[in-house]
């Protein structure tokens, strides 16, 4: 099975095996199997770059910065960019966590298939 990077970040391979009755075994028999084979999310993985316009700010400043966002092989792409600036020593007062947005998007998903017979 060729593993793409469309089946970020996981997907699942199953199997389903079919009996048909026999002389003597008359009962229709089926067995399911499924594994999980988990997709590396680095093909999905950004990278962006900050760049001030100046080394060093006062209280009142205004800061322009370019931002630079590459994929996973380094060539720029096109995004759009949310950006919140916090000083540290506030953030510091708080139980603040920075979270991972790549786990936001890709999350590993569940296997949503139900399987059934009515060969009985």
């Amino acid at each position: 099975v060729p593993i793409t990077s469309e089946y970020v970040p996981n997907v699942f391979v199953s199997v389903v095996l079919y009996r048909a009755p026999t002389e003597d075994d008359p009962v229709p028999r089926y067995n399911v199997g499924s594994v999980e084979l988990p997709v590396s999310t680095e093909t999905r993985e950004l990278n962006v770059d900050l760049e001030p316009s100046v080394e060093q700010a006062q209280p009142g400043d205004t800061i322009e910065y370019d931002i630079t966002v590459t994929d996973s092989t380094g060539a720029p792409v096109s995004a759009e960019v949310s950006v919140a600036m916090v000083d540290a020593a506030v953030l510091s007062l708080s139980d603040f966590v920075d979270q991972n947005g790549l786990q936001a998007f890709w999350f590993e998903r569940g296997l949503g298939v139900r399987t059934a017979s009515s060969a009985a």
